[in-house]
């Protein structure tokens, strides 16, 4: 369905009137252009392509435009039908997509940041394996920390030799404690855990743990 939609805009951008067609060509060039900047964050951050919207709807509709001029054209129970299927089609995915937002909640999420910047002791240095760049500890915990950094698909593609855990001493130098909240994290940094494994916890909560790094 999502290849359908790209194929049929990416047409209506090459059988539009010249003037709409060379607005759509430019506005694709600018979006490859944009990716082309910024590929790290375009392939793991589904809003980055959010300015594809307009975009693909704007195609879309000179596609879509014969046939709702012939539509337009027909009797009134037909335009209803029509009608009637385009609203239940965009009804449908309403509900589907509103169906993703609460099959999870997120209420538990501000209370449980909140515990984790409260552990940790006022004026020391944390570096963190952490979710969202730390942006959830920042806003509900108060708390500002280093990122470790994150194993991915991309940055294994991108450098498949690179071993943080051999930089430990390095990325840590100046650090007090080793914060772990992102433990889906941990276990793709077996190397990591080992070295994290020899130093005491200082603090365990549900759903983090903190490394005393002093000693």
């Amino acid at each position: 369905m999502v290849k359908l939609f790209y194929f049929s805009a990416l047409s209506g951008a090459l059988i539009a009137p010249p003037r709409m067609r060379w607005l759509l060509i430019s506005l694709w060039i600018g979006y490859v252009l944009y990716g082309l900047t910024l590929p790290f964050q375009m392939y793991t951050h589904s809003y980055y392509h959010i300015q594809l919207i307009p975009i693909l709807a704007l195609g879309l509709a000179v596609v879509l435009n014969p046939l709702v001029e012939f539509v337009s054209s027909q009797n009134g129970v037909r335009r209803v039908g029509f009608i009637a299927l385009v609203v239940s089609i965009i009804g449908y995915q309403a509900y589907v997509a509103r169906s993703v937002l609460f099959a999870e909640s997120f209420r538990h999420e501000p209370a449980y940041w909140s515990s984790v910047g409260e552990s940790i002791p006022i004026n020391s240095n944390v570096i963190a394996l952490t979710q969202d760049y730390g942006y959830r500890l920042m806003m509900y915990g108060w708390r500002k920390v280093e990122l470790w950094p994150l194993a991915t698909e991309l940055s294994a593609t991108r450098n498949p030799d690179k071993n943080n855990a051999e930089k430990f001493d390095e990325l840590t130098v100046g650090m007090d404690y080793f914060l772990v909240t992102a433990f889906g994290q941990l276990e793709k940094q077996p190397k990591l855990k080992k070295i994290l494994d020899t130093y005491p916890i200082a603090i365990e909560g549900d759903g983090y743990v903190m490394y005393d790094l002093k000693k």
